[in-house]
């Protein structure tokens, strides 16, 4: 008579997958979630790609804030420490620092439930100890010195995507005024750090071809659109900021740079061709000289600027795509955010401008493949920025490995990478290599060392034997049978197995050594994985909720203890 077990069904997209229990599966008598949580250790990598107002100071607590993905980062460089606020539900946008230097505004994009294209706001209170959550659900620009918080809103009206100026006063909750602005997109905004005239403060609101300039007096807003006469019309005028006699400084992404006159809206001086491309950043220092970031050309520029801005000569260049941000903190440091996500410190000032430390970075574009080192405390990652990394989880360093020269001209993009069993060889699969014919998906090595199996999104996987130490490769076979894209998929801990899960969410058993599919799944059941990296079988039936799409899972992993699974969608 049959003794083989039943098959437990998962349902998916129409789909019912067949898996089975091995031989000596127990019954689950504890169906609670485990005790263990994922606590956030280290975030690597800075938003500077995409995002203004990404990089700031807080002088009280001598920390730089920023952001990636939901979460903002509080790193103190000479402890070399992190503090995270993880309470935001999707991509923080920006960040501005309250004058008490101990609270923090910090605006996201907004989630499922909320109106398309709000900002959504938290404040964060500051201790050396904690952060405490004084406020939500606001749009945001910057601060006042007056605890005024000036929330920039994008308000869709009739087809057209209006700006809608917010004043709050963020102590009192109050909601003090608000007014329509225009069609054109604000960019940017900041407070006047003088008062002009008693009683009445003033911020400047910049963006898409316009300059805006806003008195508040008795709680109401007033705008004063900028005149740029027979000046170079702006672009896109993308950050701004105020020299010690008051003037507002700008710069546009054509590269020039305006001066307005303090309390007009004219324009006193203008630099063209600052830079080459757009001025992405502009700061005053402390004795009154301007630098200025070029997005282009990688280059920080310093500006005299007595009368009218002239340069000093003093410039700073580098093999980064272009600068994003510019922040400069109490023990005259300056902090350089670049738009391929790294934060350089530059020491002294004055400045001779030479690069002191790489404080952060992280890949400039899409994290495609990460493999973690089988005895160390490191991993390795893939990225579409043509770079691979390792990264130091002790210390939390990084050394950059870039492409090889051969691949270069080419251009080939990195999409998975996988680690040898000793760690003496790493793989990289590609975008597009010779080792399949469509995009790789997933690489591994077998647990003996002797193969190295390759995934594509050609619906096949590809088996290698290796050669000379693994530094060279002869193709053994091919698994054709998946109607899909391979996902994922594990080798036997004897590594004469592999199963493999599709984009259409197919459960598929592969003999290894024959490159031939292995029909009945059943006969695989009692099959020991050395990883669990298939989100199908009935080791991770737990993982999947109730009516699940497909889409609620896209990568799990197994403890090395064979106890508890992480799950990433």
């Amino acid at each position: 008579f049959d003794t083989d077990p039943d098959p437990v069904f998962i349902k998916l997209r129409g789909r019912r997958i067949p898996v089975y229990p091995p031989d000596n599966a127990q019954p689950n008598t504890n169906p609670d979630k485990p005790d263990q949580r994922l606590a956030l250790e280290w975030v690597y990598g800075y938003r500077g790609k995409d995002c203004r107002n990404n990089l700031v100071v807080v002088n009280e607590t001598g920390e730089l804030a920023y952001f990636t993905a939901a979460i903002v980062v509080l790193y103190n460089l000479k402890k070399h420490t992190q503090r995270h606020y993880t309470q935001h539900t999707d991509d923080v946008k920006s960040l501005a620092v309250h004058p008490d230097g101990r609270t923090i505004a910090s605006g996201q994009v907004a989630g499922h439930e909320e109106v398309q294209g709000e900002l959504m706001v938290n404040h964060h209170y500051l201790t050396q100890d904690h952060m405490d959550q004084l406020m939500v659900n606001h749009h945001y620009l910057t601060y006042g010195h007056t605890d005024q918080l000036i929330l920039n809103h994008h308000y869709l009206t009739q087809g057209h995507m209006d700006q809608l100026m917010v004043y709050h006063h963020y102590l009192t909750q109050d909601h003090m005024d608000q007014l329509m602005g225009h069609m054109d997109q604000v960019l940017v905004a900041s407070f006047t750090p003088f008062e002009i005239n008693e009683g009445v403060l003033s911020l400047v609101s910049c963006g898409k071809q316009h300059v805006s300039f806003w008195n508040i007096e008795e709680g109401r807003l007033k705008c004063d659109r900028g005149r740029f006469d027979h000046h170079v019309k702006p672009l896109y005028i993308s950050c701004l900021t105020f020299a010690r006699n008051g003037d507002v400084i700008t710069g546009d992404t054509n590269g020039t740079i305006y001066v307005w006159r303090e309390g007009t809206n004219e324009i006193s001086s203008s630099v063209t061709n600052a830079h080459q491309g757009p001025v992405y950043a502009l700061l005053v220092l402390p004795n009154g000289d301007l630098l200025s970031g070029g997005g282009k050309d990688g280059t920080v520029r310093a500006w005299n600027n007595m009368k009218e801005l002239s340069p000093t000569g003093v410039e700073l260049r580098y093999g980064v795509t272009g600068i994003r941000t510019l922040a400069f903190d109490d023990s005259n440091t300056l902090y350089i955010g670049t738009t391929d996500n790294c934060i350089w410190t530059v020491r002294p000032i004055p400045l001779t401008l030479h690069l002191k430390s790489l404080s952060s970075q992280g890949h400039s574009d899409s994290l495609q493949g990460l493999a973690a080192h089988p005895s160390e405390p490191k991993f390795f990652t893939a990225g579409s920025d043509m770079t691979v990394r390792v990264w130091n989880s002790a210390d939390h360093s990084v050394q950059l490995f870039r492409p090889p020269a051969d691949n270069r001209d080419k251009k080939l993009i990195p999409c998975a990478v996988s680690v040898s069993s000793t760690a003496d060889t790493i793989a990289v699969g590609y975008k597009d290599g010779r080792c399949a014919q469509e995009k790789i998906s997933d690489l591994k090595y077998s647990p003996d060392g002797k193969c190295l199996a390759v995934a594509s999104h050609d619906n096949n996987i590809y088996v290698y034997t290796l050669e000379n130490g693994g530094k060279s490769m002869e193709l053994c076979g091919k698994c054709e049978g998946h109607t899909s894209y391979v996902t994922h998929f594990d080798w036997s801990v004897g590594s004469d197995f592999i199963q493999s899960t599709s984009g259409d969410y197919e459960l598929l058993f592969w003999d290894a050594k024959k490159c031939e599919q292995i029909k009945l799944a059943k006969d695989m059941r009692n099959t020991e994985w050395a990883t669990q990296n298939c989100v199908l079988g009935y080791p991770v039936l737990g993982i999947w909720p109730k009516k699940a799409d497909g889409t609620d899972i896209n990568s799990v992993d197994r403890s090395h203890s064979r106890t508890l699974l992480a799950t990433g969608d």
